[in-house]
C-alpha cells in the first residue's frame, strides 16, 4: 500500500510534528526548479522527476533520482542529502 505525503507527515510524532513540517516546508521552497517532494528509500525525500532525468536512478531507472531526504527517526530528525548531482 502507497503512501502520500500527506499521510506521511500525519504519521509523524506528535512531539515533532512541528519542527518535521517546517523542515519540510523549508525544503519545498528551495527545492532547484523542477525538483518536487516524492518518496525515496521508503521516506520523505525530493526527487529529480524523469521529466528532467529520463534516466532516473541508476539501481532502479523506474524511479526518479533521489536528491535528499528527511526522516524522524528514534532519537532525532534527520536531514539526509544524497548528493549525486555533481
Amino acid at each position: 500500500m502507497s503512501k502520500s505525503i500527506q499521510e506521511l507527515l500525519d504519521a509523524v510524532q506528535p512531539e515533532r510534528l512541528i519542527p518535521f513540517r517546517n523542515l519540510h516546508e523549508t525544503i519545498v521552497r528551495n527545492l532547484p526548479n523542477g525538483f518536487e517532494p516524492g518518496f525515496s528509500y521508503g521516506g520523505l525525500g525530493y526527487v529529480v522527476p524523469h521529466n528532467l532525468y529520463p534516466a532516473g536512478y541508476h539501481c532502479k531507472p523506474t524511479e526518479p533520482l533521489p536528491f535528499a531526504g528527511i526522516a524522524s527517526q528514534k532519537n532525532s530528525i534527520n536531514f539526509l542529502p544524497y548528493g549525486y548531482l555533481c
